[in-house]
């Protein structure tokens, strides 16, 4: 954290200290949970109450905070609002053609948004981020709907991604991007729309769903989903699984028609397991955008060994497209900065990534060798 964690956020640290806990590193995963209390809360991790909440977060049942930040009896002890870390599909270690033939995997629609998990009780929801912060309420018509079905079946959890939608019908991260593209479109009086998509349920009927199969968390997240949907079928989609390999083979068809990020297949038996789980039960397949760039400059580092900390690039017409800070060995970040030294702004190089921004900047890139000159 010291040499590579220099503007680092909370959902960062939190995947860290879950990837170290998983490996039995449970010191290293103290830290990083001490890390994490900091960014969330401004308190000094050093502290008496940093210590106590980084204790209580390691021991916590689904690896999160099992000290509440609120308090629902609605919900059970060890699910309250503010203490449920997230599962997270980690990259695919297989093909996509593995996760299609393999009928122990099920796949769904990947969505472009941010985590968000729904409490939702008789009087009240509340709304946790990945990072287990609590945010305001999305869309006041959204609150109503999930109030409205848990006082006709009951309080439930529910975990998904939220984005939003402009008047053309694409999807963004924040309502800021949506309106921006509504201008662009020529509609700057039309708000941006929110929309939330169901992946699974988590809690339902009193039911504490986490050692359940994830298929069952599923189909009751398309439960509660369908009654959402009748309430208001503008804000709610529901992630239909695909299981069979013709389900497959069209949800990936679609995906990559629509231009979407990707897929999520697991393991239709799995529990419950906050952060990435290890084995590949739970992974995501990309689509992946190449091309050649050409390094404009290197930016200042002060970890011990590097010759600098990320590649500035643009595109072959000069165009600025951001930064990229990972791909490289030591080795091949030596010959970076010496062909840079030597030649500055006409080092050609590949870059692989999910694409790019609304602004232009390239989006998870990484490098991936020098091209051609």
């Amino acid at each position: 954290l010291r040499d590579y964690g220099k503007g680092i956020g909370a959902p960062k640290v939190i995947a860290l200290a879950n990837a170290a806990e998983q490996n039995g590193a449970a010191g290293m995963a103290v830290g990083f949970w001490k890390k994490a209390f900091e960014l969330e809360t401004g308190q000094v991790a050093g502290s008496e109450a940093g210590s106590s909440v980084a204790s209580v977060v390691v021991a916590g049942p689904h690896g999160g905070n099992s000290q509440p930040g609120v308090a629902c009896l609605s919900f059970p002890p060890h699910l309250q609002p503010g203490t449920l870390a997230t599962m997270q599909p980690d990259d695919a270690k297989q093909d996509r053609s593995f996760y299609i033939k393999n009928p122990r995997y099920w796949g769904q629609p990947k969505r472009d948004g941010i985590k968000l998990v729904i409490f939702a009780s008789h009087d009240k929801c509340w709304y946790q981020s990945r990072s287990l912060k609590l945010r305001d309420i999305p869309d006041l018509h959204l609150d109503a709907a999930c109030k409205a079905v848990a006082q006709r079946d009951g309080a439930f959890i529910l975990e998904g991604e939220l984005y939003y939608v402009d008047v053309l019908g694409g999807e963004h991260r924040t309502s800021a991007q949506a309106v921006t593209a509504n201008i662009a479109a020529g509609r700057p009086l039309i708000g941006p729309r929110a929309r939330y998509a169901i992946f699974s349920c988590l809690f339902s009927k009193d039911t504490d769903l986490a050692n359940a199969t994830q298929a069952e968390r599923v189909y009751e997240g398309l439960r509660i989903a369908s009654m959402l949907t009748d309430a208001r079928s503008d804000l709610f989609e529901p992630l239909l699984p695909a299981k069979t390999e013709e389900e497959k083979t069209a949800l990936v068809e679609r995906q990559r028609s629509e231009e979407r990020e990707g897929e999520v297949w697991f393991d239709a038996q799995m529990p419950y397991q906050a952060g990435k789980p290890a084995g590949d039960l739970y992974a995501r397949t990309k689509y992946l955008t190449e091309f050649d760039a050409y390094v404009l400059r290197l930016t200042k580092t002060t970890a011990q060994g590097r010759p600098f900390g990320a590649l500035a690039i643009t595109d072959l017409k000069r165009k600025p497209l951001g930064e990229i800070g990972t791909g490289f060995t030591q080795a091949e970040m030596q010959e970076i900065a010496a062909r840079h030294a030597e030649n500055p702004g006409k080092v050609k190089v590949k870059i692989v990534s999910q694409g790019f921004t609304e602004s232009g900047a390239v989006w998870h890139g990484r490098f991936n060798g020098f091209a051609e000159e």
